[in-house]
């Protein structure tokens, strides 16, 4: 199965850069790659972690997502979720960019 970056991301792949060296990231091969050679996955729904270093991370394993996303789908967070989404946008100008980075499914910000 290919692999490729999740369709809600990749209209700011130019916004991203490489964590390393600090470059510019292009989409290649299942990854986003900087010319520098840094290389970062991208997994099966989509998503990529740039971050760096042998240190250890606990981020949720695939049930553990899946939960979370049928958790939401009931709509419990709504009033959460429109309140994140009405601060963000009156945070930025308006031709501004929020991207939700490191903070799960993107859930809050997917409006």
């Amino acid at each position: 199965m290919p692999v490729s970056l999740s369709p809600a991301l990749e209209p700011f792949l130019d916004l991203l850069r490489c964590p390393t060296c600090r470059t510019g990231l292009h989409l290649g091969h299942g990854a986003l790659r900087c010319p520098a050679g840094h290389t970062f996955d991208i997994a099966r729904h989509g998503y990529v972690s740039l971050l760096t270093g042998t240190r250890a991370t606990s981020g949720d394993d695939a049930a553990m997502a899946r939960a979370r996303d049928r958790f939401l789908s009931t709509g419990s967070y709504g009033p959460i979720r429109q309140a994140v989404a009405r601060l963000a946008a009156d945070a930025m100008p308006e031709q501004g960019t929020v991207l939700d980075v490191g903070c799960g499914t993107g859930y809050y910000l997917d409006d």
